[in-house]
């Protein structure tokens, strides 16, 4: 049998043309382009028959026209594909292939054809029909097979009647016309609320670009996800809320009784009443200790000062007020930067050395973090991490340097309170150890006898550090 190709270019009054492949071995799948406009239905089926090395006989009911248009498909994709939209049995025995309509199959062999699938052609008028199809394939049904017309924008479906509903919905639904809209945010990062945006998208139709330098996104979809789309960023571009975090950050030189730090259940039973006692194991040892003063004394910092004296000296060290947003990170230092120098020793392009020195700094001090999250319900997650450190000597490198040797106490905890409420942490206890030099004048200058009239004496100080703080919500508004 020749080549349908061959057939018609000698009969180009048919109006359509095939171009199959060369026949492909035994076994192989065999691709081929269809463009087909009214094309005699047994002649296509004969020539389809031809490729695959298959003789066939085409029952004297089985006519019409074929229109078909797809490009590098399987052989019996196609050929499924033309039985299922013309209502067509095949009967496959060895080399023969038997083609008659389904009710002339149902009447012969006393039951339906056993293939379930059916045929819809969808031709797309918005949609990219290979961007469709790329989508429909994920739901399709095992049995489903989808074909794309590029040329004419247009899908052929086959797959059992409820895969099909489902396919064509979906094609429906996706096949509607775009939109292009600008968001431009108020308070949201435009680069960071674009991956929560890009799986709003519509699949496969749906577009997003975004311009940091306006803070805005440019959206290509369907009005209705479009609509979906700016409640979403209405929702994610709110004005954040803040918190005003008021902190005293309290120096207490403990007396020889109280060399242990502040005793707050001795403290709740005689001056204040406290709640919410507990205790964090330090990095360097010891525990970070936390309470909160009940109602009549918050705020009331006097009381708690006073109560303090108890224990010791007190010395009010810094009393820092900072605003943070919620989620974000505030940090507070009441100290210093330590200075030293690092030395680089470089070749020159002459071969000598150069040598250049560096200042660099490092924070000594008290330093506090503090995380404020606010919840719905008004309530203020902090995530705290208090940090206290000092230089306890220095060390000399190689070139001479002196670098500082720095002793810190750290902890962090996550505590929940309510707006207004005051916490305390204590049991940053800081250890000083000195030399006290005593000398009567005159005597104790002379020399071996003057060490009758002067003495030396190890002396250790001890101060623990308590910090206070006050969170606020604040709203940002002008009063």
């Amino acid at each position: 049998m020749k080549r349908l190709l061959a057939l018609l270019v000698a009969a180009s009054w048919m109006g359509g043309t095939l171009s199959p492949p060369a026949l492909a071995q035994e076994g192989q799948s065999q691709r081929i382009t269809l463009q087909l406009s009214g094309i005699d239905l047994v002649t296509v089926l004969k020539d389809l028959a031809s490729q695959a090395n298959l003789n066939i006989v085409v029952s004297r009911n089985v006519a019409g026209k074929v229109t078909l248009f797809v490009k590098e498909v399987d052989l019996w994709d196609a050929w499924d594909l033309i039985l299922a939209s013309n209502e067509l049995a095949c009967v496959r025995k060895e080399n023969l292939l038997y083609v008659l309509p389904l009710r002339e199959y149902e009447q012969a062999y006393g039951r339906p054809y056993s293939d379930p699938r059916v045929a819809k052609t969808l031709t797309l008028k918005h949609a990219k029909a290979f961007q469709t199809a790329a989508v429909l394939n994920q739901a399709k049904s095992p049995l489903g097979q989808i074909l794309v017309d590029e040329t004419t924008n247009t899908l052929f479906l086959l797959d059992t009647p409820e895969a099909l509903r489902r396919l064509e919905g979906m094609g429906t639904a996706m096949d509607q016309p775009t939109q292009r809209e600008t968001f431009t945010l108020n308070y949201a990062q435009a680069k960071d609320l674009a991956p929560k945006v890009k799986e709003f998208l519509t699949p496969n139709l749906g577009a997003l670009k975004v311009d940091e330098r306006t803070n805005s996104f440019l959206v290509t979809d369907t009005q209705d996800q479009l609509a979906e789309l700016a409640e979403m960023i209405h929702l994610f571009d709110r004005r954040p809320a803040q918190v005003l975090i008021e902190a005293k950050i309290v120096q207490v030189a403990l007396s020889d009784k109280f060399q242990l730090g502040v005793d707050w259940i001795y403290l709740a039973n005689k001056f204040v009443t406290v709640k919410g006692l507990g205790a964090l194991n330090l990095a360097s040892g010891g525990q970070l200790k936390i309470a909160t003063p009940e109602p009549e004394a918050q705020g009331d910092y006097k009381v708690v000062l006073e109560a303090l004296r108890t224990f010791g000296e007190t010395n009010i060290l810094s009393e820092p007020r900072i605003t943070a947003l919620s989620g974000q990170e505030a940090k507070i230092l009441v100290g210093s930067k330590e200075p030293y120098v690092t030395t680089q020793i470089s070749q020159a392009g002459t071969g000598t050395s150069v040598t250049a020195e560096q200042i660099n700094f490092i924070d000594v001090g008290v330093k506090l973090f503090v995380t404020p999250t606010i919840s719905r319900d008004g309530f203020i997650s902090m995530k705290i991490r208090p940090e206290v450190s000092s230089k306890t000597g220095t060390l000399t490198t190689a070139q001479k340097n002196e670098v500082p040797i720095v002793e810190t106490s750290e902890a962090e905890t996550s505590l929940l309170v309510q707006d207004g409420a005051t916490i305390i942490l204590g049991g940053l206890i800081k250890e000083e150890k000195s030399k006290d030099h005593q000398r009567i004048p005159v005597l104790g200058d002379i020399p071996v006898l003057g060490l009758l009239f002067r003495s030396t004496k190890d002396t250790t100080k001890k101060t623990e550090l308590l910090v206070f703080l006050t969170p606020r919500l604040i709203t940002g508004e002008r009063q």
